[in-house]
């Protein structure tokens, strides 16, 4: 279908889709023939998200969605919406680590998100400071380092826990130097 915004796969032959504009997910099972893969549709379920944002989550067969100040929750074996529920902020940017979500709204501010089968727990927030423009980039997390970009900076803060066990290099070349 036309004006699809997330190809997210499920398994080696099954990936939903999800098109905020058509408002709605797609299951599409991919079935080998010859040398392509031809795609059928398992199920297409209509559903309101933001079509602005690829601000979804995924943990197993769940999907987590914000959408304004709303977080929906969705049954990607089924298409099925779980939930909708209010958030305490509109969350525009997002991550998943370690089983939390990293959130950011247009301000910059972050929320540390607890996913549940229900919704969401707010665990903490804070406010990296001021900025000219509005913050649209993703947070990211690596070697338990959060990292937060606008259009003037690049932020990092330890988010390690004190069971933070640091990964051995992935290259040889691999810097020696440790924050």
């Amino acid at each position: 279908q036309p004006g699809v915004q997330v190809a997210m796969p499920l398994d080696d032959h099954t990936l939903a889709s999800l098109d905020g504009w058509g408002r709605w997910i797609e299951k599409l099972e991919l079935k080998p023939d010859g040398d392509r893969l031809v795609p059928s549709v398992v199920y297409s379920e209509t559903h309101g998200m933001d079509p602005w944002f690829a601000n979804e989550l995924r943990i197993g067969d769940r999907l987590y969605a914000f959408e304004h100040r709303m977080l929906r929750g969705f049954d990607l074996r089924t298409g099925k919406a779980l939930f909708r529920v209010p958030i305490p902020q509109e969350y525009r940017s997002s991550t998943l680590c370690d089983g939390l979500f990293y959130l950011r709204n247009y301000h910059g501010d972050m929320g540390l998100g607890a996913p549940s089968e229900t919704g969401l727990e707010i665990l903490s927030t804070f406010s990296p400071g001021k900025r000219r423009e509005e913050a649209a980039t993703f947070p990211a997390v690596a070697g338990g380092r959060l990292y937060l970009r606008d259009q003037e900076r690049l932020r990092c803060y330890d988010v390690r826990t004190p069971e933070f066990k640091e990964s051995p290099p992935a290259w040889a070349i691999a810097s020696r130097v440790r924050p």
